[in-house]
């Protein structure tokens, strides 16, 4: 992993270098994209059904370990929006993958 051909430019060397091995544990992919929207919707049902949880801006499997996704509350970044109570997305980013 990193950037052999300087691709990303002077500005991403400190995140791209050294280059390294990385392993990959194994994960789910699904055949299609999702929407933010479609997320938020599996989100807000989960929460609902009890089987994730909330804690600092984080969303997890209720009562584990397993990080399924941030919020803009731990990252600005994120389109996944928490407000204490219920998620949304952020604006104009409902049809994003």
């Amino acid at each position: 992993m990193g950037d052999h051909h300087d691709l990303g430019g002077q500005e991403h060397r400190n995140d791209e270098i050294p280059i390294h091995t990385v392993r990959v544990d194994s994960f789910y992919m699904a055949a299609t994209e999702i929407t933010n929207r479609q997320y938020k919707e599996y989100l807000s049902a989960a929460l609902v059904e009890g089987l994730l949880q909330v804690r600092d801006g984080l969303v997890y499997r209720a009562g584990g370990k397993e990080l399924y996704c941030d919020t803009s509350r731990t990252d600005p970044a994120s389109s996944i929006e928490w407000d204490g109570r219920d998620f949304t997305v952020a604006s104009d980013r409902e049809a994003h993958p």
